[in-house]
């Protein structure tokens, strides 16, 4: 990516404001709408994406928003447009002030978070999409409950790399292992990740114990030792996150996680 992206810089007509955060796929910023913009708020949340994007994945990576968009999801972060400046693929989107589930601050909310989450994906997954990055820092937190942010688009702009949306202790925690084996993404290893997600928020852990889940050690532990559900967690929370990391045949839609969750 070649664009200069501090406070202060601007992407397209985007002036950025200040950074949300930043890891394999990208940096966020808050930036200041642009008035030709038919949206009523002041900011947007503004993605950047790390890879170079060319014609081809530029038009790959807005049919797959389009599909996403099109679902008009209240469980899904709104996003208003993207664009491509200096071979770098942004994406404007709603900005929720409220943080993420990577800091929840109410269990029992953070549960019905969890839940809104799955709906979320649910929603992905009848567009024919697959989000490839469910992990608690892509669920933003709103007063009336929660949305899901944007697909993981690395798939596109980086073919063949592993790319876990995560980030550095925690993305490799919340990607189904079939996915690191190369597998084609498909709805069942978003409901692996949303169990890896329900696990972390319900019982403060990793599905692989304390020690961070990140680097070579981190992949070879994923990809050879069995998740381990918490002995404190609830039985009806840990039975539904033994459900989701179960045989992918044997794994509920992300939707009955949601219902289960509504149940519980």
């Amino acid at each position: 990516m070649s664009l200069a992206v501090g406070t202060g810089a601007r992407v397209a007509d985007y002036q950025l404001l200040r950074s949300l955060g930043s890891g394999p796929r990208g940096e966020v910023h808050v930036a200041t709408r642009p008035q030709r913009l038919p949206v009523d708020v002041d900011v947007v949340a503004l993605r950047l994406l790390r890879a170079l994007s060319t014609a081809e994945t530029f038009y790959r990576a807005a049919e797959d928003l389009r599909f996403a968009v099109a679902q008009r999801s209240p469980y899904l972060l709104t996003i208003f447009e993207a664009g491509q400046q200096s071979g770098a693929f942004f994406v404007a989107m709603e900005y929720l002030p409220g943080g993420t589930l990577a800091a929840p601050t109410d269990s029992t909310r953070a549960l019905r978070d969890v839940a809104d989450a799955a709906r979320g994906a649910a929603d992905l997954h009848a567009a024919g999409l697959v989000h490839r990055g469910i992990s608690p820092g892509n669920v933003l937190v709103a007063a009336y409950g929660a949305k899901l942010a944007d697909p993981n688009l690395n798939h596109i702009f980086t073919p063949g790399r592993v790319l876990t949306a995560g980030g550095g202790a925690t993305g490799l925690e919340y990607t189904d292992p079939g996915l690191l084996r190369g597998e084609p993404a498909r709805p069942h290893h978003d409901v692996w990740a949303l169990g890896a997600l329900l696990h972390r928020v319900a019982a403060g852990t990793g599905l692989y114990g304390g020690r961070p889940v990140d680097g070579a050690a981190g992949l070879r532990r994923v990809l050879t030792t069995p998740p381990t559900v918490s002995a404190a967690l609830p039985t009806a929370l840990a039975d539904l996150v033994h459900a989701c990391v179960a045989d992918p045949a044997e794994r509920p839609t992300a939707a009955e996680v949601a219902e289960r969750l509504d149940r519980r």
